[in-house]
């Protein structure tokens, strides 16, 4: 309470170290340090001082720290946040510590956050930063009290009673700053908690959270580049001790959205996905583990959540991202597109994978080729991926190349390898495989689609230009490794691949160039299958 700034600075210094000791020693008789008499002291010490300490948030009247009447509510909450951020587990071990947070801190941040728009942006700072170690550490203890906080928490990415038009984007910001730091793995862990637990019915308060975190992205239609190096953090930081909440960009809520739902596929993979996926997971550390038992609750909260996910994503791949976010971007779409085919979830992933291929059009990416390049690169290393299970969505990956061809691109190196991972994935990848580039090469050559295979939106191509489909045709069915064999030596394969090329090469409408390279692979596929 001193007026003097460097005597009050000082004596919040002290207390914080001896609040600090107090914890300290009670994580040290937790850890077999003390016994007894000299420990349970330890613990009474430190609830008395939680006690208090709840009750000057809450402008209570302390019990015994008569001294710290009046005290700055700031350095009380900031003294909690440390206690919480520290020495949670010690303080669960003792119910005793967890019933004063229930009755007297739990209460008081609910009431708090009821409307937040009117009070104080640095209190408003502190609060929820306790709210969130409360949802962090001690869900396990306080289950009710952590699922009323992540509603509080949904309620202020959506921009709940006005607060949006009133302060900016402040109020979502700071809460979504709240549900990344939680992170992907503590969503899986809270959703497993609340919206997968056996006998609950109708609860999905951590898939709503999600769903409104994405819904941020979604919206955004604003012309400023969504960056990861922007300023807004460092002018938050010099503003912790104001009344008035300041205005904060919404390029910043949208890269704080990114974010968080890419640590949550990145969750998803690592925890969900067999180590086949190293492709898939990039840097992250691929670990050999079941999950959360089994697929079951990844499968669930995906189900849930996709809906929302998908037009996140899909703005965010169209929206002014800067090198690294759009990047980043790009991988959380790659890596929820996996996620899906591996647990079947085939609406999702069709989706997902439609998404991607769209982006990789030139008109869609905006006339931006390395993004477009960027997209199909993510399509094909999916589809790599999913091989075996990928069906007729082999169909959508080809005209996505096709198209990037057409825009006067180079065709990626990966798709060749894609096709050799087809041909060994299975009869029915390499037969879907076929039936796509059957359907290219009829619209890009200009000859009738024979029964039974779908027809593709594709432009035709000039006539002085060779088929891209025809490349790979052969790409697929020609291999000096033996690879090709089975798909030669299948008879629906053999005629699927033949009666098309003998179309090509003696058909009319195609063109010179088109005959010449059909006869051209016909025979080299012959040869091959007399090989």
């Amino acid at each position: 309470r001193s007026r003097d700034g460097v005597v009050g600075n000082t004596a919040a210094a002290i207390l914080r170290q001896a609040v600090e000791e107090v914890f300290e020693r009670v994580a040290k008789d937790k850890q077999g340090e003390e016994d007894g008499e000299l420990a349970q002291q330890h613990v009474h010490d430190a609830q008395f001082v939680l006690q208090d300490l709840c009750l000057l948030a809450g402008d209570g009247q302390p019990v015994l720290l008569q001294q710290a009447r009046g005290m700055d509510r700031l350095l009380v909450l900031e003294l909690l946040e440390a206690i919480l951020a520290s020495h949670a587990s010690a303080v669960m071990a003792h119910a005793p510590m967890v019933h004063v947070l229930r009755e007297r801190l739990a209460p008081h941040l609910v009431g708090y956050f009821a409307d937040p728009s009117s009070a104080s942006f640095a209190l408003s700072v502190r609060s929820i930063r306790v709210l969130t170690l409360f949802i962090q550490h001690m869900h396990a203890k306080m289950p009710a009290e952590c699922e009323v906080f992540l509603g509080i928490l949904a309620r202020l990415v959506d921009g709940a009673d006005g607060q949006e038009q009133e302060d900016g984007c402040c109020w979502r910001v700071l809460a979504l700053e709240s549900v990344r730091r939680v992170g992907g793995q503590g969503l899986l862990q809270l959703f497993e908690r609340y919206d997968a637990a056996e006998g609950v019915e109708d609860c999905h308060v951590v898939g709503d959270l999600v769903a409104s975190v994405a819904r941020v992205a979604a919206l955004y239609d604003g012309p400023e580049v969504v960056s990861d190096t922007c300023d807004v953090r460092r002018a938050l930081r010099t503003l912790l001790d104001k009344h008035a909440a300041p205005r904060v960009s919404p390029a910043y809520a949208v890269s704080q959205a990114l974010h968080t739902v890419a640590a949550l596929a990145d969750a998803l993979a690592l925890s969900l996905l067999p180590s086949r996926t190293r492709h898939v997971l990039g840097a992250l550390e691929v670990v050999d583990r079941p999950g959360m038992q089994g697929e079951s609750h990844g499968a669930l909260l995906l189900q849930h959540t996709w809906p929302a996910l998908l037009p996140a994503l899909d703005r965010l791949l169209g929206a002014p991202l800067d090198g690294y976010m759009f990047s980043r971007a790009v991988d959380t779409a790659g890596r929820l597109l996996c996620t899906c085919g591996a647990l079947r979830l085939i609406s999702a992933r069709d989706a997902l994978l439609a998404v991607l291929c769209a982006h990789a059009d030139m008109q869609v990416a905006h006339g931006d080729a390395q993004r477009q390049t960027r997209c199909l690169r993510e399509a094909l290393q999916s589809a790599q991926y999913l091989a075996a299970e990928l069906g007729s969505q082999w169909s959508t990956v080809l005209c996505a190349v096709q198209r990037h061809a057409q825009d006067g691109e180079d065709v990626p190196g990966e798709v060749h390898e894609v096709l050799r991972v087809a041909r060994c994935a299975g009869r029915d990848a390499y037969l879907w495989v076929l039936r796509g580039l059957v359907g290219l090469g009829c619209a890009t050559g200009g000859v009738p689609v024979p029964e039974g295979i779908a027809g593709v939106n594709v432009a035709r191509e000039p006539a002085d230009r060779p088929l891209l489909s025809t490349v790979l045709l052969r790409d697929l069915c020609v291999a000096t490794d033996g690879s090709a064999d089975a798909l030669l030596a299948d008879a629906e394969a053999w005629r699927l691949l033949t009666d098309h090329l003998l179309t090509l090469a003696t058909h009319p409408a195609a063109s010179d160039a088109g005959r010449a390279q059909a006869a051209a692979t016909l025979c080299a596929v012959v040869l091959a299958g007399v090989h």
